[in-house]
């Protein structure tokens, strides 16, 4: 991997792990979690994406992985749960 490529990567992994750092504790109906900044999580994602894309393929198994841990699914499921799991694909990317 090229040395542009891997700082990008790194920059990234940086860059979720500070919108996890800043999460909150939040309670409601329905239990309680974590809530995160859902905009800056979407932004990441969409910059992950594109670089998971431009290295391993559209039809990768990190990509289609990526794709799939990224959706919210339903009671208990949120975006803190997806941050997690697209960040330990994207770490796999990574690797």
């Amino acid at each position: 991997m090229n040395q542009k490529i891997s700082e990008r990567f790194t920059n990234l992994i940086e860059e979720i792990d500070a919108i996890e750092a800043s999460k909150t504790s939040s309670s409601g109906g329905f239990g309680d979690g974590w809530k995160i900044d859902s905009d800056a999580f979407l932004a990441w994602r969409v910059k992950a994406k594109n670089i998971i894309l431009q290295v391993c393929g559209e039809k990768s198994q990190h990509f289609i992985e990526f794709t799939q841990s990224e959706k919210v699914g339903g009671l208990g499921d949120g975006y803190h749960s997806a941050l997690k799991r697209t960040r330990a694909v994207f770490s796999a990317a990574k690797d």
